[in-house]
């Protein structure tokens, strides 16, 4: 359990150097996928972290290591609002980041990816969106770690 709260951390901070120093600079679509990579990393850390402490506490003696799976379980496990919600967006993220991108307005302040789904539903992805985003994961690991998983 401390392990993967330890690389989720050592993660969100590289996430934070990808937002605030390499986005900045160079304002490419490459480096909006490396981030949504990062944060599905993160969350998956996340997840693992829970479910070790539901073995640590002997309620489960084994887990899958299918990411879906491994949600589900979470979602059986917890009845937490908070977390559902997040399972939520890391399954889009998951779902987003198998489909193919069109890049907009590359190396300028507006830079987007713009995702369409089978269902033709529109997603873009800006700068302003990840940082929104990078937010919402740092205030989440925090709360785990205040409410779940005290080290």
């Amino acid at each position: 359990m401390k392990q993967n709260l330890i690389e989720a951390i050592r993660e969100l901070n590289r996430l934070e150097h990808l937002i605030y120093v390499s986005l900045k600079y160079t304002r490419t679509t490459d480096i909006l996928k490396t981030i949504l990579d990062k944060m599905i990393t993160i969350l998956d850390y996340l997840w693992n972290a829970l479910l070790e402490k539901k073995k640590l506490d002997k309620v489960i003696e084994e887990y899958s290591s299918a990411p879906l799976k491994k949600v589900e379980m979470i979602k059986e496990l917890y009845e937490d609002e908070r977390i559902r919600k997040m399972i939520n967006f890391y399954l889009l993220l998951k779902k987003l980041n198998k489909l193919e991108y069109i890049p907009l307005n590359e190396y300028r302040k507006q830079l987007t990816m713009r995702f369409i789904n089978e269902n033709n539903e529109i997603y873009d992805i800006t700068i302003e969106s990840v940082t929104n985003d990078y937010k919402e994961i740092k205030d989440f690991l925090s709360y785990l770690r205040a409410k779940y998983l005290e080290i």
